[in-house]
């Protein structure tokens, strides 16, 4: 279980946060995001730079980038990577990788603190 997170913030079975507590949205850092998107294991490596990458096993994400996910706004999502300082072939890269292994959203607990 990640440090900081109850049993009732994680679930250990499907390794996925089931409340949005200490997590943020892993396109523009944004706190608290609504959903969670797990990913297939088989799909979350890439390569750029010459180099290999892995993406994490899920991505949580706030309300405004899901609705760039679901409607294929890439350059929105993009843009708001690069915002925070992620480099814009590694945005591209990483983002063809989650579209690739991307299982579909689910609804995060919102945990007040």
């Amino acid at each position: 279980m990640p440090p900081d997170l109850g049993p009732e913030d994680f679930d250990e079975l499907q390794r996925l946060p089931i409340t949005n507590r200490d997590q943020s949205c892993a396109f523009c850092g944004g706190d608290r995001p609504r959903f969670v998107h797990p990913l297939a294991r088989d799909r979350i490596a890439f390569r750029v730079f010459g180099k290999g990458w892995t993406l994490p096993t899920f991505w949580t994400v706030c309300d405004q980038c899901e609705a760039s996910i679901e409607g294929g706004n890439d350059a929105k999502l993009r843009s708001r990577m690069t915002d925070r300082g992620t480099d814009e072939e590694l945005a591209q890269a990483s983002l063809t990788a989650f579209r690739a292994a991307d299982l579909g959203p689910s609804t995060l607990i919102d945990a007040v603190e």
